[in-house]
């Protein structure tokens, strides 16, 4: 595959799963929050806040939160591996296994993702893995 394709693949598949686990996350923060609030949250949220998801750390799930970062930086880091190996001109062609990884991955997670927040009654059924904890108070010990 040559470097322009590898590209191509990369920066696709970076900006779908970006766009898919946005609107994931999204989906738990209309679960999780009633719209009153959802719009007081959003108001007056910075660039910083809405990537980050600063705001919105009660809500959604730590693991979610670490997958999320973890989507943000691994596309980058599987492209500047691929981009060195294109510089160097490595024998072995590293950056078409780097692309074809990323296109598997990102078809995997999103497959495994939608199958299990799947309902045919729903577009996905957050409260099936997600706890709506919001406005409960914690038992103090």
């Amino acid at each position: 595959m040559s470097f322009k394709n590898q590209t191509i693949v990369f920066v696709l598949c970076f900006l779908l799963s970006f766009y898919y686990i946005r609107l994931f996350i999204y989906g738990i923060k209309r679960y999780q929050l009633n719209l009153s609030a959802y719009k007081k949250r959003k108001k007056g949220e910075s660039f910083k806040e809405w990537l980050f998801l600063c705001r919105y750390k009660e809500e959604i799930p730590k693991k979610i939160r670490f997958f999320y970062y973890f989507i943000l930086i691994i596309y980058p880091i599987l492209f500047m591996v691929s981009f060195f190996a294109y510089i160097i001109n490595l024998q072995f062609n590293i950056g078409d296994l780097l692309a074809r990884f990323a296109f598997y991955f990102t078809g995997l997670w999103v497959l495994v993702t939608v199958l299990l927040y799947w309902s045919p009654n729903a577009p996905l059924k957050y409260e099936r893995w997600i706890k709506k904890t919001r406005g409960k108070r914690k038992n103090k010990k």
